[in-house]
C-alpha cells in the first residue's frame, strides 16, 4: 500500500572509508553481474572499483537463520549455463546437490499427483488425456534439439496454442520451473525454449547457498587487483566528455567508465538521467511470494502446481543448507508482470497449503521465513520486442563511457546467466573504452 512520505531532504552522507578520487573503472554493484564485470576488466590491467549499497552478493546472497542456510529465494545454478561456464573457467568448481529424478508432484485441485516423466511413465502421466501424453512425448522429444531462434517473436501461447489445453499447461508448469516466468501472453517463446534446453542439461543446489559463488566472485576480482567496496550507495552517475563523476555521499570519484549492475533499467535511468533505449523488450520485472520452510525432518520430492503458478522443492539435504537430520524446502508463487501477491496473511496461506498437499504440516516446521513480493528478475524477454535479441544491451543508455549490465540486459541467458554473460561482456568494452582513452 502506497503510503505518503514526509518530504525528503537531500544532505551528503558521510562515508567510513575513504574512496579513491581518481579509477579507470568504477562498477556500480558487487552481484553477479558486478562481480562478473570487475573480473572481466581487472583482469585487462584496468584498475577497477566496485562500490555496492549494502553487502556484495545482491540477490545471491544467503543469510543463516536458526542453523538454516537461505538464499534470497529459492534458485538453482544452471551448470551449462553463463554463470557455471565463468566460474569453471577460473578454476571454480562449485560443490554442490545435483538435481535428479523423474519423479514429480503435480498439484491439480489442491491433491498432488505422482507423475513419471521417463518414456513408460508418459503413456501413463494421469494428469494428461491419452492423446495429450503422445503429443506430451513427441513435444518434448523435440525440446533439446529445437533451434530455439525460430521461435523468437512468438508468445509462448501462440508456440502451445495447437496444444490440448491439459497438454499448455503442463508445458507451462515447466516454463515456469526454468525461467521463473508466468508470463505465456508476453514471455518469447524462444527464450523461453532456451531456459527448457539448459534446464535439461541439470542445475545444482550450492553447498553453503548462494553466498559460495560470490565468495568465489568476489575472491577472483581481487586476486585479478579490483577493490570491492561494501556499504556505498551510489548516488549519480554523471558522463562529461571521457570521463565519468560517480558521487557517492559527500565523495565523488572520476573514472574513465562506468558500468551500471544494480537494479533494473529505472535504476539506470534514476542514476545518470538517462533514459535506456529498448524497455519494449522487457515485460514488467518478474516477481514471487517466497516461503522457506526449515523442517524437523527430511522431506523428499518436488511439487509443480499445474492449475496455478506455484512450486515446491527441497534443497536441503541435498545440498548442504540445514542441521543434520533436517530438511530445507522452498515453495514459492510466481506472479505474472504487475500483479500484486495480495495480503502477506492470505499469501502466506496459499503457499503453505501447497506445502500442505505435498504432506508438510505445521509440526514439521521449526524455522520459517516469507518473503511478500521478491523480485526475481527485472524484466523477461518480450516476444513483442523480438526475444532475447530484442532486450536492451550494455551500451543501452546512449552515453558512450556508461554501460549497464544485469539479468535485463544483452541477447544471452536469464536470470544469473544472463547477469554473468551481460556483466562479463560490460566489463570487457570497458575494458577497451579504458584503453583509448588512456592512450
Amino acid at each position: 500500500m502506497h503510503q505518503e512520505q514526509e518530504p525528503e531532504v537531500t544532505t551528503a552522507r558521510t562515508l567510513p572509508v575513504t574512496l579513491p578520487a581518481d579509477t579507470d573503472l568504477v562498477v556500480v554493484g558487487a552481484g553477479i553481474a558486478g562481480l562478473c564485470a570487475a573480473l572481466a576488466a581487472a583482469e585487462q590491467g584496468v584498475r577497477v572499483v566496485v562500490l555496492d549499497a549494502h553487502q556484495p552478493g545482491g540477490r545471491a546472497a544467503t543469510i543463516s537463520r536458526d542453523g538454516f542456510l537461505l538464499n534470497v529465494g529459492p534458485h538453482a545454478l544452471y551448470r551449462a549455463g553463463h554463470l557455471s561456464r565463468v566460474l569453471t573457467t577460473h578454476g571454480v568448481q562449485p560443490a554442490g546437490g545435483v538435481v535428479s529424478g523423474t519423479t514429480v508432484g503435480v498439484l491439480r485441485n489442491g491433491v498432488a499427483q505422482r507423475v513419471v516423466l521417463g518414456p513408460i511413465g508418459v503413456l501413463r502421466n494421469p494428469v494428461l488425456r491419452p492423446k495429450s501424453r503422445l503429443r506430451m512425448a513427441a513435444l518434448f522429444a523435440r525440446v533439446p534439439r529445437m533451434k530455439t531462434a525460430a521461435l523468437a517473436g512468438r508468445t509462448v501461447s501462440d508456440w502451445l496454442g495447437d496444444e490440448p489445453d491439459d497438454l499448455q499447461r503442463f508445458m507451462e508448469m515447466f516454463i515456469r520451473l526454468s525461467t521463473y516466468t508466468h508470463a505465456p501472453d508476453q514471455f518469447d517463446a524462444g527464450a523461453a525454449a532456451g531456459q527448457l534446453q539448459l534446464a535439461l542439461k541439470g542445475v545444482l543446489y550450492p553447498h553453503g547457498g548462494w553466498a559460495t559463488l560470490v565468495a568465489s566472485l568476489r575472491g577472483l576480482a581481487e586476486q585479478a587487483g579490483a577493490t570491492v567496496i561494501g556499504h556505498a550507495e551510489v548516488e549519480s552517475v554523471t558522463a562529461d566528455g571521457d570521463r565519468v563523476e560517480v558521487r557517492v555521499g559527500d565523495q565523488r570519484v572520476m573514472a574513465r567508465a562506468t558500468v551500471i549492475a544494480t537494479g533494473g533499467p529505472d535504476t539506470a535511468a534514476r542514476l545518470t538521467g538517462t533514459a535506456v533505449d529498448a524497455r519494449n523488450g522487457l515485460t514488467e520485472p518478474i516477481a514471487a511470494s517466497c516461503l522457506d520452510l526449515g523442517l524437523r525432518r527430511v522431506h523428499e520430492g518436488i511439487v509443480l502446481g499445474m492449475d496455478q503458478p506455484v512450486y515446491l522443492s527441497p534443497h536441503a539435504p541435498l545440498a548442504d543448507l540445514a542441521p543434520a537430520g533436517q530438511g530445507l524446502v522452498g515453495v514459492l508463487r510466481y506472479l505474472s508482470p504487475g500483479e500484486s501477491p495480495g495480503e502477506p496473511a492470505a499469501s502466506r496461506a496459499l503457499l503453505f497449503d501447497v506445502a500442505r498437499a505435498a504432506g508438510i504440516t505445521e509440526d514439521d516446521v521449526v524455522m520459517e521465513r516469507a518473503m511478500h513480493r521478491l523480485v526475481v528478475a527485472h524484466g523477461a524477454p518480450a516476444a513483442a520486442g523480438g526475444g532475447l535479441a530484442g532486450r536492451p544491451n550494455i551500451e543501452a543508455l546512449g552515453l558512450g563511457n556508461v554501460l549497464v549490465a544485469g539479468d535485463w540486459v544483452g541477447p544471452s541467458g536469464l536470470l544469473a546467466d544472463a547477469s554473468a554473460a551481460s556483466g562479463e561482456n560490460a566489463g570487457q568494452a570497458a575494458a577497451k573504452l579504458c584503453a583509448r582513452t588512456r592512450s
